[in-house]
């Protein structure tokens, strides 16, 4: 009978260490990007304050619309898409939006 409460402690202790470590890589795992997408950010407004838009090529929508390759749609309404600037020239620098991942990257 011993043996049992001491196996069940056992697994008990490696749930809750299981469940601590999971806990723990979610929120590192948001923690960092949460810190990425304010760092876009802050690249998005220091381009657009800083350099000359020189291709428009990213299409955007309304809040809560989301782009079908046509249009805006949003449960049965559809609106058209608005273009936003996809490449800046910064003097010497192009810095150009990954269209895939949404992140801004030096051109080489």
């Amino acid at each position: 009978m011993e043996t049992n409460k001491t196996e069940f402690k056992r697994i008990l202790i490696i749930l809750v260490l299981t469940l601590i470590f999971v806990i723990l890589a979610i929120s590192i795992s948001s923690y960092m990007t949460g810190k990425s997408v304010k760092e876009q950010e802050k690249l998005k407004d220091w381009l657009v304050d800083n350099c000359n838009c020189t291709e428009r090529e990213h299409f955007i929508c309304q809040e809560n619309y989301e782009y079908n390759g046509k249009y805006c749609v949003y449960d049965k309404y559809f609106t058209y898409v608005s273009k936003s600037c996809s490449k800046y020239n910064c003097s010497a620098e192009i810095y150009q939006l990954n269209l895939k991942t949404e992140k801004w990257q030096k051109e080489n």
